[in-house]
Parts: structure tokens; C-alpha cells; sequence
């Protein structure tokens, strides 16, 4: 028995359901964040669109597909009708199965995308921070040398205290607001 998909919506193209993880999951890490966002896009476009073909899949009454098949074919006897018609509805329903199985693996797909996404995203900050502290920890070192040597002069301490400033989001000169963390007594 020959079938007319077109008569049910035609198919949902099946090669794009897994064509946007053409990557690997080492190959986040090495995505820029728009790459990263652009991935998640394409995803979420998959999904609807497996969404729109399960939700617009025509479905009919095993009544109008008889009458459809009566109207089309008026010679057949009422047992090929009934049969043509039943096998329509077979197709119906298997289509109907496979757009779920697709709806099912595109979304399973992109939650796990989005799972690993987040992973790099947290990574990445968490690298961000231990440069920041490391970066942090080395000029207060070298603070900590210079005024411990005393051969620092107040402009030098000036500009260590800025760079300090800076890193941790401080006012970046003392008569900028908050405190000076320099000597309380006497001058350099």
C-alpha cells in the first residue's frame, strides 16, 4: 500500500534534530560565550521546531478518513475503503510516535547542552576569580616587600595601592571615598 505522507504535513526533517551538536564536549571549553549563547539558540530553535511537528501533525476521525478515501477512490468496495482507511491511520500514528521520539531526543539533547554550557560558564568564573586573588596576593606581596624594605617612595605606594584598588574594585585614590589602608602614623 502506497502512502501519501504529504497528505499528513510531510515529514519533519530529521537530519537537523542532531545537526546543531556538531560538537564535542571538549570543545566547549574553547568557545567564546556568543559562540557558546549562538549553540544554546540552535538548540532551542530544534526544539520548537520538533515542538511545532508534533503539535501540527494532522489527526482526523477514523470517519473522515473513510470519507476521504471513499471521495478519492469511489470504485473500491467498502472493505478496501475501510482497509485503505485504517492504514491511513496506522501511518498517522506512527508518525505521530516518531515526532514524539524526536521531540523526546532533541530536548534531552539540549538540556544536556545546556547542563555542560553551564559547567564552562561556572568554570570560567571560577578561573576569573583564582587570577584575580593570585594577581591580588602577588602585589600585596610585593607591597609587603617594599614597605618592609622601606625603599618605597609615596608615589610608588601610590600606584601599587591603585593597582590594588583596582582588582578589587576599590576607589582607586584614597580621596576617591573609603579609607586609606596606608601607615595610620608618620610619613614614608
Amino acid at each position: 500500500m502506497r502512502v501519501n505522507h504529504g497528505a499528513y504535513g510531510g515529514q519533519m526533517d530529521m537530519g537537523g534534530a542532531n545537526s546543531y551538536f556538531p560538537f564535542n564536549v571538549a570543545a566547549l571549553a574553547s568557545m567564546s560565550n556568543p559562540q557558546l549563547e549562538d549553540l544554546i539558540n540552535q538548540g532551542r530553535q530544534k526544539v520548537m521546531e520538533a515542538t511545532n511537528a508534533l503539535k501540527f501533525l494532522p489527526r482526523e476521525s477514523l470517519e473522515d478518513t473513510i470519507g476521504r478515501v471513499w471521495k478519492e477512490n469511489p470504485a473500491l468496495t467498502e472493505a478496501q475503503v475501510q482497509s485503505m482507511a485504517l492504514g491511513r491511520q496506522a501511518t498517522v500514528e506512527m508518525e505521530l510516535k516518531h515526532r514524539e521520539a524526536v521531540y523526546r531526543d532533541v530536548l534531552n539533547k539540549q538540556q544536556t547542552l545546556m547542563m555542560y554550557v553551564q559547567k564552562v560558564i561556572t568554570n570560567r568564573k571560577v578561573r576569573e576569580q583564582q587570577i584575580a586573588m593570585a594577581n591580588q596576593a602577588q602585589l600585596m606581596s610585593q607591597m609587603n616587600g617594599m614597605l618592609g624594605a622601606g625603599g618605597m617612595s609615596q608615589m610608588d605606594l601610590l600606584g601599587l595601592y591603585q593597582q590594588l584598588g583596582a582588582l578589587q574594585g576599590l576607589p582607586t585614590h584614597p580621596s576617591m571615598g573609603g579609607k586609606n589602608p596606608g601607615p595610620s602614623k608618620g610619613n614614608l
